[in-house]
């Protein structure tokens, strides 16, 4: 009986942090009441991502002045106009995508 309880605590573990990677639920936990800038006007930079590179860790890098102030939903979304066939989560490594350079 114990045998049983284990491999379901287990599991259910296990799950739990599946659904909290695949959900997003660490992302959701950010505070969002920072001071946001309307961004209109950005160019695009095309870039290969490399290995442990994320989106907003590449437009981090190329935006290091503007980045305290910026939206990651408008941001996100800025990345998926320039990327039309692209889904955020499904870069990879070794291709070329373009990224807003903001103002």
């Amino acid at each position: 009986m114990k045998k049983i309880i284990i491999y379901a605590l287990i599991f259910l573990f296990l799950l739990s942090i599946y659904k909290d990677l695949n959900s997003g639920s660490l992302l959701s936990n950010l505070d969002t009441k920072q001071e946001t800038v309307p961004i209109n006007d950005y160019k695009a930079v095309y870039l290969k991502v490399q290995h442990g590179d994320t989106i907003l860790s590449i437009i981090e890098r190329i935006n290091e002045k503007n980045m305290d102030r910026m939206d990651i939903t408008q941001i996100m979304e800025d990345f998926e106009l320039l990327n039309p066939n692209i889904l955020p989560e499904e870069v990879k490594v070794d291709h070329y995508y373009y990224f807003p350079t903001y103002e």
